[in-house]
């Protein structure tokens, strides 16, 4: 249970550098992120079911809302459509 509150601390430290590899096709940081926001989502159904868990959820929290910001959407989706039109 703590080790994805650690590791989602690690990666929210490190998210710039994290986002900036991920951006680049074929990185593996992209499937990286994919299942570090899975994680997360897994852990906060996890904790929910818990008495007293707020605490535990902040970090999951913010991992989400980090790493799925409408700015990042606006610009992955930016460049799937660049790609699609390429095609």
């Amino acid at each position: 249970m703590f080790f994805e509150v650690w590791i989602s601390q690690l990666l929210l430290k490190q998210h710039e550098h994290i986002m900036v590899a991920a951006e680049r096709p074929g990185d593996v940081w992209t499937w990286r992120l994919c299942r570090m926001l899975h994680m997360n989502v897994v852990h906060m159904a996890a904790v929910t079911q818990q008495a007293n868990s707020r605490e535990l959820l902040a970090v999951s929290l913010r991992t989400i809302e980090i790493f799925t910001s409408w700015e990042i959407s606006q610009q992955i989706l930016g460049e799937l459509k660049v790609w699609i039109m390429e095609l």
